[in-house]
């Protein structure tokens, strides 16, 4: 009996230190046992301490990426990551309304590097971009701090110093923002001791909300976490989990790649990569 590969189509930016991205989601898919399939919007020139060069890829080619994708089969999940362009963002938008409309759909609103390079022609043309068009497709849209202040129109370090439930009053502001069915808001930014990631929930009564809160791990390898972690859960619910049941175990899995990825050296950065390919999560 031949069996179906449980699949995620990932559509980001390639990062050439292999951290974050489209390497980063395609290492966080097969440590979750799940086929990606892929569509690169941006070839990035970067290390863990900077990036140097940023080539858009035409929409047109993004475009034949995602069609010749969905020749073979349909992603049982897609995440979206880095657009590059507002041109790719409609690509992307028309995809899911036209193709995927049953699919569930994680969008991580990348706006800049950890480096602070800004990843979109203007900024401020890519967040009206994001609210009125892209934004409202996603089952679970996965802002950090910094990007959620951007959206809220406030200073970038607005939220850093918030506890649990200033967070969750965030997440469910950015919720009404963005109109989707679900926020993830990431918040392994604060300058706290305990990292709080909040997932509100839109329901039928309104909005339920879920904290995952744990201790600051003492790391300076995080390159492309939070590209992961919004990769972990589309990997979850392409197999098959309820969105609650995905965040958990998505906190879960990060929290171990996190702990996993301390005591090592990579590059010249304090920023080093993920050792999202350590043997023993390989068991998780």
């Amino acid at each position: 009996m031949r069996m179906r590969l449980t699949t995620i189509l990932t559509i980001a930016g390639s990062d050439s230190s292999g951290g974050a991205g489209i390497q980063a989601d395609i290492k966080a898919a097969d440590l979750c046992h799940v086929y990606a399939m892929t569509a690169v919007t941006a070839v990035t020139a970067q290390s863990t301490s900077a990036i140097s060069a940023i080539l858009p890829v035409a929409s047109d080619v993004v475009e034949s990426q995602l069609n010749a994708v969905i020749d073979d089969q349909i992603p049982d999940a897609v995440k979206v990551g880095m657009l590059a362009s507002i041109e790719n963002g409609e690509t992307i938008a028309r995809f899911i309304e036209n193709s995927i409309s049953c699919v569930p759909v994680v969008i991580d609103p990348v706006l800049s590097a950890t480096s602070g390079k800004d990843l979109s022609v203007s900024t401020d043309h890519t967040i009206q971009f994001y609210k009125g068009r892209l934004l409202p497709l996603a089952t679970a849209v996965t802002p950090n701090l910094k990007e959620a202040a951007f959206f809220l129109g406030e200073p970038a370090d607005k939220f850093e110093n918030y506890n649990r439930n200033e967070l969750t009053d965030i997440a469910r502001k950015l919720l009404e923002l963005f109109k989707c069915k679900a926020v993830i808001l990431k918040g392994g930014h604060t300058a706290n001791d305990t990292v709080a990631d909040v997932a509100a929930i839109r329901t039928a009564q309104g909005c339920e909300c879920h904290v995952a809160e744990s201790p600051k791990i003492d790391c300076h390898n995080l390159h492309g976490t939070g590209c992961t972690l919004s990769t972990l859960l589309a990997c979850e619910m392409a197999k098959g989990a309820r969105l609650v049941e995905a965040f958990y175990a998505a906190e879960h899995t990060i929290k171990k790649i996190i702990e996993a990825s301390r005591g090592y050296e990579y590059g010249h950065s304090y920023n080093g990569v993920l050792n999202t390919n350590n043997y023993n999560l390989k068991k998780i």
